[in-house]
């Protein structure tokens, strides 16, 4: 059977991949991967809040997601 983890890496260059969470489905863990980076993208809103900020240092320049697929051994 096959799994999927909803994986990321707050720091590319200095980091691992973490899991938020496993799946049955990829589409599942899509999903979550999008709510997670909809919570970092808010705060990064409330640290870089003016246009010159954001511009200086974009969202998610230094961070990734994936999804990893595994087979669950039994």
């Amino acid at each position: 059977m096959k799994i999927y983890a909803a994986m990321y890496n707050e720091c590319i260059h200095e980091s691992a991949y973490g899991v938020l969470s496993l799946h049955e489905t990829k589409k599942g863990a899509e999903i979550t991967i999008a709510f997670h980076k909809e919570n970092e993208r808010k705060k990064w809103m409330k640290i870089y809040s003016t246009k010159k900020e954001q511009k200086h240092m974009p969202f998610g320049q230094h961070e990734d997601w994936c999804v990893g697929e595994y087979d669950l051994q039994k």
